[in-house]
């Protein structure tokens, strides 16, 4: 009889369905995430700064500059103070000058010093390239011309 026709299901529109439902849950999940998570980061940053494990950095030139002359007399003091070997001055010299934050205006200096430092490497240190290392890390804190 044709009011009796058979009635197939349509388990292919479910499925489809089904799937189109989940990936649009899926981005609204992860868009949450995103944007709920953000706040739970600055609060866990604000409890490690107000713990002092973490250094606030300035950000002002002025700031930048006395971090930076503080960080090469240090370093400068230690390579003066120890009898250390080439090896462990040529390390401490390169990790320093890799992490420290450098001000604008010594920029060409800076890298004139750490390009200095890498042909001492190359070359080996000796006691007369160890003054020149500290005399160039010198010239460095003064803020002088190479």
């Amino acid at each position: 009889m044709f009011w009796r026709n058979k009635q197939s299901s349509n388990w292919i529109l479910v499925f489809f369905g089904l799937i189109a439902a989940g990936i649009i849950v899926a981005i609204a999940v992860l868009i949450m995430l995103l944007f709920l998570r953000r706040p739970v980061v600055q609060e866990s940053l604000r409890s490690i700064q107000e713990q002092g494990s973490v250094a606030v950095i300035g950000t002002s030139p002025e700031e930048v500059k006395n971090t930076y002359v503080s960080t090469i007399k240090k370093l400068r003091e230690d390579l003066d103070a120890q009898e250390v070997s080439s090896e462990e001055v040529m390390s401490k010299t390169k990790g320093t000058l890799l992490r420290v934050r450098v001000p604008k205006e010594l920029l060409d200096q800076h890298l004139n010093v750490f390009l200095a430092v890498q042909k001492m490497e190359a070359e080996g240190v000796t006691p007369e390239e160890k003054t020149e290392l500290l005399r160039l890390l010198g010239e460095l804190m003064s803020g002088d011309s190479l």
